[in-house]
């Protein structure tokens, strides 16, 4: 499978839990806009009853989310899921989700959610990164 064959889902952080894939591996990109959300543990049990063997996490106080994410996972018994946090500019956290392959796998589906209060907001935001996506699949 090609890079530019791969499925790619954008969503807002609420859409997230609607998503049900059948495919494998399943990357998923987190973008937080608010600390934690208040349904923050139920997010990543959901993500972690998906397919995924890579969640990457950027946004506001992404480090601190990340080891969040690494408790709930450890509690699932979810060990094989690996996580990084991307304090770097959007077009190389980008670049790097599209671009990379963790695990030795090749991602079969790539999920990209902005997790934020505001639906507007989360909109604008998801539409930068699906943007920088698109240029960062042209970069080969």
């Amino acid at each position: 499978m090609t890079r530019s064959s791969q499925n790619i889902i954008a969503c807002t952080g609420e859409a997230l839990f609607e998503i049900r894939v059948s495919v494998s591996p399943v990357f998923c990109w987190l973008y937080f806009q608010e600390k934690t959300p208040h349904n923050f543990e139920d997010l990543v049990k959901h993500v972690a009853s998906l397919p995924s063997t890579h969640i990457a996490v950027s946004g506001r106080n992404c480090a601190m989310i990340h080891d969040e994410i690494d408790d709930v996972l450890m509690e699932l018994g979810k060990s094989e899921i690996t996580t990084t946090w991307h304090e770097e500019p959007d077009d190389e956290a980008a670049w790097d989700f599209i671009n990379l392959d963790f695990n030795d796998n090749r991602a079969a589906c790539r999920i990209v959610a902005v997790i934020g209060r505001d639906l507007g907001q989360q909109l604008a935001k998801l539409s930068d990164l699906v943007q920088l996506c698109k240029t960062a699949l042209k970069s080969e």
